[in-house]
């Protein structure tokens, strides 16, 4: 078990701003990620943009993200300083 140092620091998906939670899909694949579009397609009969979002797992996994949490901002208020921390020590 991490030590809550640790943990206070660390970026999580659900604490990401472009991280969200599509009804049908929390119980199967998990939160879904805005910054990886697996699809990005226009309905020619509407005009209306089909987007198709991969899961923040997968954002983590490839180069969007990363292990590290590249491309996090927070959702919260709270979490602001994580990224104030992180950024004063790059």
């Amino acid at each position: 078990m991490p030590a809550k140092d640790d943990d206070k620091d660390s970026f999580y998906c659900k604490d990401c701003k472009f991280s969200f939670v599509n009804f049908f899909e929390v119980f199967t694949t998990g939160p879904l990620c805005r910054k990886y579009i697996i699809e990005d397609d226009v309905d020619l009969v509407t005009g209306k943009r089909k987007i198709a979002y991969g899961r923040c797992s997968s954002a983590r996994r490839f180069d969007i993200c990363g292990p590290e949490g590249k491309a996090w901002l927070p959702k919260h208020k709270k979490d602001l300083f994580k990224l104030l921390k992180r950024e004063q020590t790059q």
